[in-house]
C-alpha cells in the first residue's frame, strides 16, 4: 500500500479559535459503508483542483486513488543512438481544515507509478478526523528521466516530446481520486467563499493573484498592540521572490520583514514559505507590502503549490480586537510627503532635481540601483546647491539586496537637512535598468531610481523646487565632458568673491589629462589651475581625481576652461567611473 505522511502540526490560524488536529492512522476496511464526500475524475498536469466536504461527527474517512497503467519506459532513436525514458508522475495531494487552515493530511512524496504492465496506480488510506469542514487539493507534476542506451554522448533537449506528453496526459485523464465518509460534500465554491470570509476579517488583505505586483496598504495604530501576520510566499535561503514587509512610513524603517529564517515550510515545494505569528507594533503609521515576481503564484504554479494556496500574499489580523487600528491611502500619503521622484530610470540616465527647504527638515531617502563588487553603477546622490558638497550618496556598503539578481541594491536612509538648497542626482550605465533588464529585476522594478520623502513632522509648505541649472546658484559649469573636448564659459563677478570649486578629471603619475583652469578675460592670464598635487581620489578607478575647495577672485570678467584627452570620459569610461560621474568636469558656486 502507498504510504502517507501524517503530521500533528501547529499550523492553523490560532486567532480564529480553532483547535489544531491530531491525525491517527487506522486500518483499511470501512470505506464500503461510506458516501462520496469529494471526487476528482481525471487530472491536468500542473493544474490545482480542489473540493470541500463537511463531517458532522468524528470519524474515519477514506482517501483512494485508481487509474489505468502508465507505460513506464519508452525508447526513442536520436541519430544513431537510442534514449530510454522512465516516467513517473508526482501527485501532490493534501487536506486542510477549512477554518484554521491547518494541514491534516498529505500524500507522502506523492509519487504515483504504474505497478506493472497490467495494473494502474492504486492507493487506499484511512484518516481519523474530528467533525468540521475540510478542503481537499490535488496537483500533478510530471517528471521524466532519460538514460543513454547506445552511443549517446550528448542528450538533445530540443527533440520533439509530443508523444511522451500525450502519454502523460492520457494517464492523468484516467486518474480517479475519491474521498468517502459519513458526511456531505460542500458546494463547488465553498472554499472560495470561506477564504473570502476569512480575508474580510483582516484589516489588511493583500492576496497575490498576478505576477510582478507590488501591493501595499496603509494602516495606523493609536496603541501598542500585537497584530497577527499571516503571509505565504516564495523564499530561498539566499533569495526572496514573493514576500512581505511592514514599514514605518515616517522613518522608512522596516519594522518587520518576511525572510527564510522567520518563516516555516508552507507545504508543497520547498520554496513555499509561511509566516503565522504575532508582531508587536508601537503606535504609528505603517505601510504593509507584498511583492511577487514573474512566476509561481496563485493560479500559475510552476511547482507544487503551498497547502493554503488562496492565502498567497499578506494578511494582517487584529488579534483579539485589542489594536486600535484605522486605514489610510498610502498613495495619497506619499503624494503629500513627496519631495523628489526620480524613479523608473532607464539606461544612460543623468537626472537632476533641485529642492529648497525654508527650515530644517527630516527626510526619507530610498534609492534603488545596480551595484557589484562593492561599487555602484546605477546610483543617486544629493549635493548642497550652494557649495557643491555632497550631503548624501548611495553606497554599496550601506545597501541591501532589492530582490531578483543580487546586483539589484536598495538603500533606505533617514537624514536631517538644514535650511538650504539641494540638488538630487541619479545616474545609470548602459545596461540593466527599468524595462530593460539583463538579469532578474528587483522586487519593485518601478522603484529603480531615487525618491525623497518628508520624514517625521514634515512641513510641506517649507519645500520649494527649482531648476538645478539656475545661474543664481551656479556661477559657471562645464560638466558631462566627453573625449577630446576643449570647452569654455565666460562669467563675471561684481565684487571680490569666494567661490566653491568642484572639479573632477583624469590624472596619474603626477599629471592631469582631463582638467580645468580659469583665466582673466582681458589678457588670458591663468588665475587658477587644477593640478594633480591638489587633487584627491574621486572614487572608482584611482586615476579619477577631484578638487573640492575654494578660490578668491576680485571683481572682473573671467573664462572657465576644461580640456579632455582621447579616452575615459563621461561619454565612454574605459575604467570604473568616479562616484560623482554626472559632474565630470568643473562647477563654480557662490560661497555662503
Amino acid at each position: 500500500m502507498h504510504t502517507v505522511k501524517r503530521r500533528n502540526r501547529q499550523t492553523g490560524l490560532a486567532f480564529l479559535g480553532i483547535a489544531c488536529l491530531t491525525i491517527a492512522f487506522v486500518g483499511i476496511g470501512t470505506a464500503q459503508a461510506q458516501t462520496t464526500l469529494a471526487e476528482f475524475s481525471g487530472a491536468d498536469q500542473q493544474r490545482l483542483k480542489s473540493r470541500a466536504f463537511k463531517l458532522d461527527q468524528p470519524q474515519v474517512i477514506n482517501f483512494s486513488i485508481s487509474g489505468s497503467p502508465l507505460q513506464k519506459s519508452m525508447l526513442t532513436k536520436i541519430g544513431e543512438s537510442f534514449v530510454q525514458r522512465d516516467y513517473s508522475v508526482n501527485l501532490s495531494a493534501w487536506i486542510i481544515n477549512s477554518n484554521d487552515r491547518s494541514t491534516v493530511w498529505e500524500l507522502d512524496n506523492g509519487t504515483i507509478k504504474a505497478l506493472d504492465d497490467e495494473g494502474g496506480p492504486r492507493l487506499n488510506d484511512e484518516i481519523s478526523l474530528p467533525a468540521g469542514e475540510y478542503e481537499v487539493y490535488i496537483f500533478p507534476i510530471q517528471f521524466v528521466k532519460s538514460v543513454s542506451i547506445i552511443g549517446l554522448i550528448k542528450y538533445n533537449t530540443s527533440e520533439d516530446n509530443s508523444e511522451f506528453e500525450q502519454e502523460i496526459a492520457d494517464f492523468l485523464r484516467t486518474l480517479k481520486i475519491t474521498v468517502t465518509g459519513k458526511g456531505s460534500p460542500l458546494p463547488a465554491d465553498f472554499a472560495q467563499q470561506r477564504v473570502a470570509s476569512l480575508q474580510r476579517q483582516a484589516f489588511v488583505s493583500l492576496p497575490a493573484r498576478e505576477a510582478q505586483r507590488n501591493m501595499e496598504a496603509g494602516f495606523s495604530l493609536t496603541n501598542q498592540a500585537d497584530i497577527r501576520v499571516y503571509a505565504v510566499g516564495e523564499l530561498y535561503m539566499d533569495g526572496r521572490y514573493d514576500y512581505a514587509w511592514i514599514e514605518d512610513v515616517n522613518s522608512g524603517e522596516h519594522v518587520w520583514e518576511m525572510n527564510h529564517d522567520n518563516s516555516a515550510a508552507a507545504g508543497g515545494a520547498a520554496k513555499n514559505r509561511r509566516v503565522n505569528k504575532l508582531v508587536s507594533l508601537p503606535p504609528g503609521d505603517y505601510a504593509a507590502h507584498f511583492v511577487s515576481d514573474d512566476s509561481h503564484y496563485y493560479g500559475n504554479w510552476n511547482d507544487a503549490p503551498p497547502h493554503d494556496p488562496a492565502f498567497w500574499g499578506l494578511h494582517l489580523f487584529n488579534e483579539n480586537g485589542v489594536a486600535q487600528v484605522s486605514s489610510f491611502n498610502i498613495e495619497q500619503h506619499m503624494r503629500n510627503n513627496l519631495i523628489v521622484d526620480m524613479r523608473t530610470q532607464r539606461d544612460y540616465a543623468f537626472q537632476t532635481r533641485g529642492f529648497s527647504l525654508d527650515h530644517e527638515q527630516n527626510v526619507r531617502i530610498q534609492a534603488t540601483g545596480e551595484g557589484m563588487a562593492g561599487h555602484m553603477v546605477d546610483y543617486g546622490y544629493i549635493v548642497d546647491a550652494s557649495t557643491g558638497k555632497r550631503v548624501w550618496e548611495m553606497r554599496f556598503s550601506e545597501s541591501q539586496h532589492a530582490g531578483g539578481a543580487f546586483k539589484n541594491r536598495v538603500v533606505r536612509s533617514n537624514l536631517k537637512l538644514p535650511a538650504g538648497s539641494y540638488v538630487a542626482y541619479y545616474l545609470s550605465d548602459d545596461s540593466h535598468s527599468y524595462d530593460s533588464w539583463n538579469d532578474s529585476p528587483p522586487s519593485t522594478p518601478s522603484d529603480w531610481g531615487l525618491m525623497i520623502l518628508g520624514g517625521r513632522d514634515f512641513d510641506k509648505s517649507s519645500v520649494r523646487t527649482f531648476n538645478p541649472s539656475d545661474t543664481r546658484l551656479e556661477v559657471a559649469a562645464i560638466t558631462q565632458i566627453g573625449d577630446d573636448q576643449t570647452r569654455s564659459q565666460n562669467f563675471s563677478l561684481d565684487e571680490m568673491s569666494t567661490l566653491n570649486v568642484v572639479a573632477i578629471g583624469e590624472g596619474s603619475s603626477g599629471r592631469m589629462y582631463d582638467y580645468a583652469w580659469i583665466t582673466r578675460a582681458g589678457d588670458g592670464q591663468v588665475v587658477w589651475e587644477m593640478t594633480y598635487s591638489m587633487t584627491s581620489h574621486a572614487g572608482g578607478s584611482y586615476k579619477n581625481r577631484q578638487y573640492v575647495g575654494t578660490i578668491s577672485l576680485p571683481a572682473g570678467s573671467y573664462v572657465l576652461h576644461y580640456r579632455s584627452d582621447d579616452s575615459h570620459s563621461f561619454a565612454a569610461w574605459n575604467d570604473n567611473p568616479p562616484t560623482d560621474a554626472g559632474r565630470y568636469g568643473v562647477s563654480l558656486y557662490h560661497s555662503r
